[in-house]
């Protein structure tokens, strides 16, 4: 099995990526599932892991919303806030869902 280890998804705005400066205009846009299948099939590749782009638990989740709906996702290395006081509730809560990868 060819896994790609490191792919991100969005849903672009401008507000939530401040990161994209106008140096990688090409980035502004969605990049969500259905835009990778047709890319991965013709690289040969069965799967990939998905990676936050945001720093948010909301992130987090949303990507494992991603994984349920796609099998072809077989990771999701998320983002959780260390330095909160909820830190241990949102690790077991996300570690309790199999595509979580810690």
């Amino acid at each position: 099995m060819k896994i790609d280890a490191h792919q991100h998804f969005w849903k672009y705005n401008a507000g939530q990526y401040p990161w994209m400066g106008e140096s990688v205009g090409h980035l502004r846009r969605d990049y969500l599932p259905d835009h990778l299948v047709p890319l991965l099939k013709a690289a040969g590749i069965d799967g990939t892991v998905s990676m936050q782009a945001r720093r948010m638990v909301e992130e987090s989740d949303w990507l494992l919303e991603l994984a349920d709906q796609n099998p072809f996702i077989k990771g999701v290395v998320g983002w959780i806030d260390v330095r909160s006081a909820m830190v241990e509730e949102q690790l077991e809560t996300l570690t309790a869902t199999p595509s979580f990868v810690a």
